[in-house]
């Protein structure tokens, strides 16, 4: 995944620091370390952290299925690490009032990993079992990824009118480890076939560039402002898992697990915004121009290409009135956009529960949400208030999980786009001020979804 490091700076001249340590119940435990260093051009700042995560899961389900009979039993229990060590440094020279440099790089190790066990029962009657598989599980591993982010900005002579730029290049290297052991029962206990052992050892690489500017400037009247930008968003990704199984025939290819996916993306936009107030109006609205290319080749699938494009517009409007000075309402319009991540793309089986096998979609495409909210707001004495909203939203190509279901009681998901999907309703939302120290809010959301 793409790691999103928040690192923080101290505005105060001199040397500051803190440094934190926590613990939880089951196994976590974290701790930090964060030094700033300023003068009138300089700011320096190091943060450093580390995280130890380990979770513990036990799970049953259970389905029937109607019609035909048909009783399915599956239980797991997991141990589940979630480490990592986080490191940062950066400095910002202030060459004016007016210019400003900021220079950041980050350096980040994780590890994932666990082990756990699984039984996944077939009955023929509700006494009487007609299989069982058990299978035990291994996997570790994690990414190194590093990441440098430059950032600038300009104040212009005229008050509330500056200039930002952006680059950000961040790398992620991944390896990891997946072994499973099956063992295929009959009802009485005894081996139906040979134990199954399956290895999957898999890597892969992410690297991303961003490059965006932003420009805001006051505009046409004393309220109005204008607002202009550009982004453009540029991500590889490459994954490989070499998959063999050993079913007591000696160690082949596991074609079911195998995985060769090599993945481009690249977003480019540009946006409008422009905000005033007129008396007790106030009004905004914008365009956002997007240009958007997919394309993933499946290498172990014959080379298959998996293409998307798209060109969108993205318009928002807002409009608001001021009723009293403790009342206002509002009404707004956005167009958004949805993109599957590459997870859900990626055209690769996971059968870590042999009971439901999923696998990602790489003809998904995008998500276009358009909503419209009209909001009531009014203000007591006292710090208590109180806010009504009516919404209504139009999905086109809506994401959805949609499973099959098999006569052996196994099931398979995978992420498909529906028509549309339409959800409409009310929101209420009160808070009162019970003393000084205490409040309490209070809310009822009634929706409908088709």
């Amino acid at each position: 995944g793409i790691l999103n490091i928040i690192t923080k700076r101290d505005k105060k001249v001199g040397l500051n620091g803190s440094v934190s340590l926590g613990a939880g119940t089951r196994d976590k435990y974290n701790g930090s370390l964060n030094l700033n260093m300023k003068n009138n051009k300089w700011n320096v700042f190091l943060n450093s952290s580390f995280r130890l995560n380990r979770r513990y899961n036990r799970t049953t389900n259970e389905r029937v299925n109607e019609g035909t009979y048909g009783y399915f039993k599956s239980e797991e229990e997991s141990i589940r690490e979630f480490n990592g060590f986080f490191n940062s440094i950066g400095a910002e020279y202030t060459f004016n009032d007016r210019n400003t440099l900021m220079l950041t790089q980050n350096i980040n190790k994780m590890e994932w990993g666990g082990n756990g066990f699984s039984n996944y029962n077939v009955y023929v009657s509700p006494e009487i079992i007609d299989s069982t598989q058990r299978r035990s599980s291994y996997n570790v591993g994690g990414p190194i990824s590093t990441s440098t982010a430059l950032n600038y900005k300009h104040k212009f002579a005229k008050p509330k009118q500056e200039l930002t730029a952006d680059a950000t290049f961040a790398k992620t290297w991944v390896d990891r480890t997946q072994e499973y052991e099956t063992y295929i029962l009959n009802g009485d206990g005894s081996q139906r076939r040979s134990t199954i052992y399956q290895k999957a050892p898999g890597s892969g690489t992410n690297s991303s560039l961003n490059l965006q500017a932003d420009f805001t400037t006051p505009f046409l009247t004393k309220n109005g402002k204008l607002d202009a930008g550009y982004k453009s968003q540029l991500l590889w990704f490459e994954s490989t898992n070499n998959a063999t199984i050993d079913s007591g025939n000696g160690t082949q290819v596991d074609y079911t697990l195998l995985n060769n996916y090599n993945y481009t993306q690249q977003t480019h936009a540009g946006y409008l915004n422009y905000s005033d107030q007129v008396g007790k109006w106030s009004y905004q609205g914008g365009l956002r121009l997007e240009y958007s290319y997919y394309e993933g080749t499946a290498l172990n699938l014959m080379g298959k290409t998996y293409t998307n494009e798209f060109l969108n517009l993205f318009p928002s409007a807002f409009l608001s009135y001021k009723i009293a000075e403790s009342q206002s309402i509002f009404l707004s319009y956005t167009r958004r956009i949805n993109r599957p991540h590459f997870m859900q793309l990626m055209p690769y089986v996971d059968l870590s529960n042999p009971q439901d096998t999923s696998m990602g979609n790489p003809d998904l495409e995008p998500e276009f949400i358009n909503n419209v909210e009209l909001n009531y707001s009014k203000n007591f004495k006292g710090g208590h208030n109180f806010i009504a909203s009516a919404y209504y939203q139009y999905t086109e190509n809506m994401i959805e999980r949609y499973r099959r279901f098999y006569s052996d009681g196994t099931t398979f998901t995978q992420p498909q786009n529906l028509n549309k999907g339409i959800t409409y309703g009310m929101e209420l939302i009160g808070k009162t001020q019970i003393l000084p120290i205490w409040d309490a809010t209070l809310s009822f959301n009634f929706f409908q979804n088709e």
